[in-house]
């Protein structure tokens, strides 16, 4: 039994693994590392630092907007994402969402205010309207629309807050791709950067407590260094782009483990009956 399950897991293992890669565009993930391009895209966690507020943007109504008229009254939580993105982008969404459902005492609009920053400038208002329509939907909480904003801006505003943030990304104008990493920022009322939390996947009591400092104009500690995010390289040919997606490594350990530990539950009980029986 035991050596059933130690090869089971092990084709568990070996085949959730692939499912992060298309086999036709696989490279090696160390070649990609080690590509001049990395250099560009990661995040500088900036705590204590103010972010651009003066840069310009257009909001999912189609109104011209800076970005200090969004702050001033409460924390604001900023998600650098694009919004026809359906990899980590998504994934950093829904984390965002699914925390902030998970605190039924907090309220967008009253609390904090969300800003999606659509980091690719060739999007449009109309996307971001509908990015947020899906994502109140999606909230599924009584809440204030106004809370809620979705930008949409040029490559120079979005370039400045992006570097006020420290979230390095790398945007290829020829190619309409985006190579970025994941992470949310808290801000203070006042544009100062308080916290962040890398990934796509955020814990509700961490939450709470950068929340509590951010409410207090206070800064946090800097998150784990990690990355996820989305990478569009040509480390090998020139010819193919390589999406790197940490998260589905990450989640495909996270289901070999539970197999695994459901498989050694079944066999303690199996074990337990037949020292019973006997």
């Amino acid at each position: 039994m035991r050596t059933f399950l130690v090869a089971l897991v092990g084709a568990l293992a070996t085949a959730g693994f692939s499912q992060g890669y298309n086999t036709s565009t696989a490279v090696d993930p160390d070649v990609a590392f080690r590509s001049p391009q990395m250099d560009e895209i990661g995040v500088d966690q900036r705590l204590g630092q103010p972010i651009m507020a003066g840069a310009s943007f257009i909001d999912d109504t189609g109104k011209k907007v800076l970005l200090k008229s969004l702050l001033g009254k409460r924390p604001t939580l900023i998600l650098p994402i694009f919004y026809r993105c359906t990899g980590v982008c998504y994934l950093e969404l829904v984390g965002a969402v699914d925390v902030l459902r998970s605190m039924p005492e907090v309220e967008v609009g009253r609390d904090l205010n969300v800003v999606a920053l659509g980091i690719n400038p060739t999007e449009t208002f109309e996307l971001a309207r509908a990015k947020k329509a899906e994502t109140l939907r999606t909230y599924a909480r009584k809440t204030d629309p106004k809370g809620w904003t979705f930008l949409t801006g040029d490559i120079e505003n979005l370039q400045a807050v992006a570097i006020s943030l420290g979230f390095k990304y790398r945007y290829d104008k020829e190619k309409d791709q985006v190579s970025h990493p994941s992470g949310v920022m808290l801000v203070t009322a006042d544009g100062t950067i308080s916290s962040y939390q890398l990934g796509a996947k955020y814990q509700t009591a961490k939450f709470r407590e950068l929340l509590a400092l951010a409410k207090k104009g206070e800064v946090g500690q800097k998150s784990q260094t990690l990355f996820f995010g989305c990478i569009h390289i040509d480390p090998v040919t020139g010819k193919r782009s390589l999406m790197i997606q940490n998260v589905l490594r990450v989640l495909a350990v996270a289901t070999v483990l539970g197999i695994a530990g459901m498989l050694l539950v079944l066999n303690g009980r199996a074990h337990f009956r037949r020292r019973n029986t006997d």
